[in-house]
């Protein structure tokens, strides 16, 4: 059974939670962000609930477009 994109959502806010404290007892200065693919931003992190998700726990996030090998859009 596939897990569905909404799940996947809820790993990568656990786990960017869990690093950001990992990093905070290390290096404190450094800041960490969450790289994702344009199509899963615009499919998943630009919902409702996600958005109000990130911007609780201030969710820093770099859209990349993995054809292009660029770098669309920072969100700090």
């Amino acid at each position: 059974m596939a897990r569905s994109k909404v799940y996947d959502f809820h790993l990568a806010v656990g786990q960017f939670i869990d690093y950001r404290i990992a990093l905070k007892t290390k290096e404190p200065e450094r800041i960490l962000y969450v790289g994702i693919t344009d199509n899963v931003y615009e499919e998943v992190f630009e919902l409702p609930f996600p958005q109000m998700v990130i911007k609780e726990i201030n969710m820093k996030i770099i859209v990349v477009n993995p054809d292009l090998n660029t770098v669309v859009k920072w969100i700090k």
